[in-house]
C-alpha cells in the first residue's frame, strides 16, 4: 500500500527495466558476452568501441541466468508483480485509471513479462496480466463482507497493420472514432465481456491467445507482429449512500518490439509490411512522448500529434493524461544488442519525464441519468431528422414524377404543334420544368445523404470495385479465349482428320461390300471401334484442354512472380545507379582532396624554400660573424698574439660549416625534385580514378542494357501462349544473358576493387615516402645545427617542426582517404551481393517457367 501511495504521488510515468536471460543460440561466441550491469535503480550498458552508458530508473529486475556483476539478486515473475502489478491494482481499486506498457526491442521478453511463456496461463510462470486479474478478484472476495462490491468487465484489442481487431469477437475489424468535443479517441463496437472470477479471465485469455499474430524471424521464433491491448473496467459500489460509486480503467499493453529489418530477416512481403508498421507506430509513440515531456517543461510547445498512428490514438489518455502509468522496459543482455538496448533506455528515460494528472473517477448518479437523457435526446433528434428527410424524399419523388409526366406531355404537344408562338411558349415552359426537376433531384440527393450517407459512400466504393473486377475478368477471359481458341482449332483439325479417315474407310467398305458379308461385318466393327477411339480422343482432348487451362493459370502466377522479381531488380538497378552517383560524388570529393593535398605539398615546398632562405640568412650571418671575428682578430693581434692559432681553427670550422650548408642546399634541391615526382604520382592517381569513373559509367550502361534485355524477355514471355516451343529457346537465351550480365558485373566490381587497392598501395607508398623525406630533412638539419648558435638552432628547429606538422597532415589525409575508399569498396561489394541474390531468384523463376513450358509441350 505504501508503494502504491508513492507511485501515485510521483505525478509522472514510472519506469522499470528488466533484462532477460540468454537464448540457446546466444550462449557461445561474441553474442554470449554480457554487456549489462544494474543495481536497484540504475542500469549500465557497455557498448563495444563506444564506452559505457548509465541510466537511472524507478526499479530494475535482473532475470538473467548468469550472476549480476554488481551482485543484484535475480528477479522472478512474482517479484515483478510485487513491484509493478500490486501497486497498479491498489490504485485501480481506489478509483484511479492505471496502465502498464511493455516496451523494448523484438525478442527482449515483453510478451514473457506481460503474459508469460506460451501455455503458462494459470501456472507459476504466468505473467503480469493474469496475476493482476487474480489479485483483483481476490480483493473483491475480501471486500464483499465490508459492504464494497466490484464489477469487472474485460476487452482485448490488437493493433495490426494500423487496423484494430477485436480478439474477443473472432478478430472483427473495428474503427477508431474521434470525439471532437472532448478531443478523445474511442473504438467503435468493441466487445466487452463481464468476468466474475479469475477462471472467467483465464477463459477469455485462452480464447484470445490463438487469435494473436505471431511469426518467426531471425531474432525470435515466436515474435509478436502486432500491439496487444488488454483492458479491464472496474466499477466499485458502496453500501453507504454517502459514498459515490467509482469507475477505473486498467490498461495492460504488450507492445510489439522495434526491430532492424535486415537483422530480423523481414525484408520482403508481409513480414516487411508488419515490421514497417510496427516501427512507424513506435516512432509515432516516441514522438508523442517527446512532445508531452517537452510540453511539461515548456507550456509554449505545440500539442503532440496523436493522430499520426492508431497506437497513439488508443494510448492518448495514458500518456500524460488521467492515469497512473507505468512503463516496463525490457532489454537484451548481450553485446550484440548493446546499441539497441541503449536506444531503448533512452526512450524510457524520455518517458520518465512525462507528467501525469491522475484523479479518482467517481460516478454521479444524477449526472449519469442526465447523460442518459442527453443521449436519448440526441437519438430522438437523429430520429426526427431522418424522419423529416424520409418524408421530404417521399414528397420529392411525387414531385419528380409529376414533373416528368408534365414534361412528357409538353414535349408531345411540341412535336405536334405547328404554331411558332405556341411552340416558343411550350419550350419556355419545358425549360422551367427541367430546372425545377434539377432542383428537386438535387434536394433528393441532400435528403438521401442525410438518410443513407455512409451507405451511398459504400455503394460508390462497391461499384468501383465491381467495375475493376469486371475489367480484370474481361481481360482474363480474352486471354483464355485466345488460348482455348488455338487449342479448339487444333482439336477441329484432329476431328476433321478422323472424319476424313472415317469417310475413306466407309468408301472402302462400300467398294468391298459385294465381295464378302464377313468383310462388311468386320468393317462395321472397325467403324464402331474407330468411333469409340474418336470419343476417347475427344475425351483426351478435353482433358488436355483442362490441363492446359491449369497450366495457363500456373503460367499467369509464374508470370506475376517474374514481374515482381523484375520490379525488385529494377529497384536494385535504381539503387545501383544511386550508388554510382555516390561513387561519382566520392570521386569528385577525392579530386578535391587531391587538390587540397597538392596545395598542402605546395605549402611544404614553400616552407622548404623559407627554410632554404633562412639557411642562406644564417650563412650570411655566419659570414658577418667571420668578418667581425677577423676585425676583432686584427684589433687583438697586438694584445693577444697567442690566439692566432685559435682564430685559424675557427676559420677552418667556418669553412666546414659553409660546405655543410652547401650540401644541405643540394639535399633540399633533391627533396624538391622528389616532391615534384610525388605530385606526378598523384596526377597518375587522379587519372586512375577518372578511368575508374569511366568503367563505373560503362557498368551503368551494362545495367541499362540488362534492363532492356529483361524487358525483351518479358515480351517474349507474353508470346509464349502462342508459340510454346520458341519460348523455351528464348528463356534459355535470357538465362544466358543474365549469366553474362552477372559475370560482367562481377568482373567490373573486381576491377574496381583492384583499382581501389592499387590506389591504397600508392597512397601508402606516398605516406612512407613523405615520412622518409621528413626524417631525411630532420637529419640534415641536425647536422647543420651542430655549428650554429643556440638562438639560430631554436629558429631553425621551429621551421623544421612546422614542416613536419604539414607533412604529417598530408600523410594523415592520405590515410583517411584510403580508409574511406575501403568503406566505399565494402558498400559496393554488399550491393553486388544483393544484386547477385536477385539474379539467382529470377534465374530460379525462369527455370521453373522453362520446366512448365517443357511439361506443357510434352503433354500437348
Amino acid at each position: 500500500m505504501r508503494r502504491a501511495e508513492a507511485i501515485k504521488h510521483n505525478n509522472r510515468v514510472n519506469v522499470y527495466v528488466r533484462v532477460r536471460a540468454f537464448r540457446e543460440d546466444e550462449t557461445s561466441g561474441p553474442m554470449g558476452q554480457l554487456a549489462v550491469n544494474m543495481d536497484d535503480s540504475a542500469v549500465e550498458v557497455t557498448v563495444p568501441k563506444k564506452g559505457r552508458f548509465t541510466f537511472g530508473f524507478d526499479g530494475c529486475f535482473w532475470s538473467n541466468d548468469r550472476a549480476c556483476p554488481s551482485g543484484k539478486a535475480p528477479a522472478s515473475q512474482e517479484d515483478v508483480f510485487d513491484e509493478v502489478g500490486r501497486p497498479l491494482v491498489e490504485n485501480a481499486l481506489a478509483g484511479y485509471n492505471a496502465a502498464v506498457m511493455a516496451y523494448g526491442q523484438t525478442g527482449s521478453g515483453k510478451t514473457f513479462t506481460s503474459f508469460g511463456p506460451p501455455g503458462s496461463i494459470g501456472t507459476s510462470q504466468e505473467g503480469l496480466i493474469p496475476r493482476v486479474c487474480n489479485m483483483i478478484f481476490a480483493r473483491a472476495a475480501n471486500s464483499a463482507q465490508k459492504g464494497v462490491t466490484y464489477t469487472v468487465s474485460a476487452s482485448m484489442l490488437e493493433v495490426y497493420l494500423e487496423d484494430v481487431f477485436d480478439l474477443l469477437n473472432h478478430r472483427k475489424q473495428l474503427s477508431v472514432r474521434n470525439d471532437f468535443t472532448s478531443n478523445t479517441f474511442s473504438v467503435v463496437g468493441q466487445k466487452t465481456v463481464s468476468v466474475k472470477s479469475y477462471k472467467d479471465v483465464l477463459v477469455v485469455l485462452n480464447k484470445a491467445e490463438p487469435l494473436r499474430t505471431f511469426a518467426a524471424t531471425n531474432i525470435h521464433d515466436h515474435s509478436s507482429r502486432a500491439h496487444t491491448l488488454f483492458m479491464l473496467e472496474v466499477q466499485t459500489h458502496f453500501d453507504a449512500p454517502e459514498l459515490a460509486p467509482r469507475c477505473a480503467k486498467i490498461l495492460l499493453a504488450d507492445l510489439a518490439g522495434c526491430e532492424r529489418i535486415r537483422l530480423a530477416g523481414t525484408e520482403e512481403g508481409l513480414a516487411f509490411e508488419q515490421a514497417r508498421n510496427i516501427n512507424l507506430s513506435l516512432l509515432a509513440l516516441g514522438s508523442c512522448i517527446e512532445a508531452v515531456a517537452t510540453r511539461g517543461r515548456n507550456n509554449s510547445r505545440s500539442i503532440p500529434e496523436f493522430r499520426n498512428s492508431t497506437l497513439t490514438k488508443l494510448l492518448k489518455d495514458y500518456i500524460g493524461g488521467n492515469s497512473i502509468s507505468t512503463m516496463m522496459v525490457t532489454i537484451s543482455p548481450g553485446e550484440h544488442d548493446a546499441n539497441l538496448s541503449v536506444q531503448t533506455l533512452r526512450f524510457a528515460d524520455r518517458a520518465k519525464q512525462i507528467t501525469t494528472h491522475a484523479r479518482v473517477n467517481t460516478v454521479d448518479p444524477e449526472q449519469a441519468r442526465q447523460d442518459g437523457c442527453d443521449l436519448g435526446e440526441q437519438w430522438r433528434d437523429e430520429y426526427l431528422r431522418k424522419k423529416e428527410a424520409l418524408y421530404a424524399e417521399y414528397q420529392l419523388k411525387g414531385t419528380i414524377e409529376k414533373l416528368l409526366a408534365r414534361i412528357a406531355d409538353l414535349e408531345a404537344k411540341l412535336r405536334e404543334c405547328a404554331d411558332d408562338e405556341l411552340a416558343l411558349h411550350l419550350t419556355t415552359e419545358i425549360e422551367g420544368l427541367q430546372k425545377a426537376l434539377t432542383e428537386a433531384d438535387y434536394q433528393m440527393g441532400l435528403q438521401r445523404q442525410v438518410l443513407y450517407g455512409e451507405f451511398l459512400m459504400l455503394e460508390d466504393e462497391l461499384r468501383d470495385m465491381n467495375t475493376k473486377m469486371q475489367e480484370m475478368k474481361d481481360e482474363h477471359e480474352e486471354a483464355m479465349e485466345g488460348v482455348l481458341g488455338e487449342e479448339a482449332g487444333r482439336f477441329e483439325d484432329m476431328k476433321r482428320g478422323y472424319e476424313a479417315r472415317l469417310r475413306a474407310l466407309r468408301d472402302e467398305s462400300d467398294a468391298a461390300l459385294g465381295a464378302s458379308a464377313d468383310e462388311i461385318a468386320a468393317l462395321r466393327r472397325l467403324v464402331v471401334e474407330l468411333q469409340e477411339r474418336l470419343a476417347a480422343k475427344e475425351t483426351e482432348c478435353a482433358d488436355v484442354l483442362d490441363r492446359l487451362a491449369a497450366l495457363q493459370a500456373k503460367y499467369d502466377a509464374d508470370t506475376s512472380a517474374g514481374e515482381r522479381a523484375r520490379g525488385e531488380l529494377e529497384d536494385q538497378l535504381r539503387s545501383m545507379r544511386a550508388l554510382l552517383l555516390e561513387q561519382e560524388g566520392a570521386s569528385l570529393e577525392l579530386r578535391k582532396q587531391i587538390e587540397e593535398r597538392d596545395a598542402q605539398l605546395a605549402t611544404v615546398e614553400t616552407h622548404l624554400e623559407e627554410t632554404h632562405t633562412q639557411a642562406t640568412t644564417l650563412t650570411e650571418q655566419l659570414t658577418a660573424a667571420t668578418r667581425a671575428a677577423a676585425d676583432h682578430k686584427e684589433e687583438l693581434e697586438r694584445e693577444l698574439q697567442a690566439l692566432q692559432s685559435v682564430v685559424e681553427e675557427l676559420r677552418t670550422d667556418l669553412t666546414s660549416t659553409e660546405e655543410t650548408l652547401q650540401e644541405t642546399s643540394a639535399k633540399l634541391a633533391d627533396t624538391e625534385e622528389m616532391l615534384q615526382e610525388t605530385s606526378a604520382k598523384l596526377a597518375d592517381t587522379e587519372e586512375t580514378l577518372q578511368e575508374t569513373s569511366a568503367k563505373l559509367a560503362e557498368t551503368e550502361e551494362t545495367l541499362q542494357e540488362t534492363s532492356a534485355k529483361l524487358a525483351d524477355t518479358e515480351e517474349t514471355l507474353q508470346e509464349t501462349s502462342a508459340k510454346l516451343a520458341d519460348t523455351e529457346e528464348t528463356l534459355q537465351e535470357t538465362t544466358a544473358k543474365l549469366a553474362d550480365t552477372e559475370e560482367t558485373l562481377s568482373l567490373e566490381v573486381i576491377s574496381v576493387k583492384e583499382q581501389l587497392r592499387a590506389a591504397q598501395v600508392l597512397s601508402e607508398q606516398q605516406c612512407v615516402y613523405l615520412d622518409h623525406v621528413m626524417a631525411y630533412v630532420d637529419a640534415s638539419y641536425r647536422v647543420t645545427l651542430d655549428g650554429l648558435t643556440e638562438l639560430q638552432w631554436m629558429a631553425l628547429e621551429d621551421v623544421v617542426m612546422q614542416t613536419g606538422y604539414v607533412v604529417r597532415r598530408v600523410s594523415q589525409a592520405a590515410h583517411d582517404e584510403v580508409e574511406r575508399m575501403k568503406e566505399m569498396c565494402n558498400i559496393a561489394d554488399d550491393k553486388y551481393k544483393m544484386t547477385a541474390e536477385r539474379f539467382d531468384i529470377l534465374r530460379r523463376i525462369l527455370g521453373k517457367i522453362d520446366q512448365d513450358v517443357k511439361e506443357a509441350s510434352v503433354e500437348i
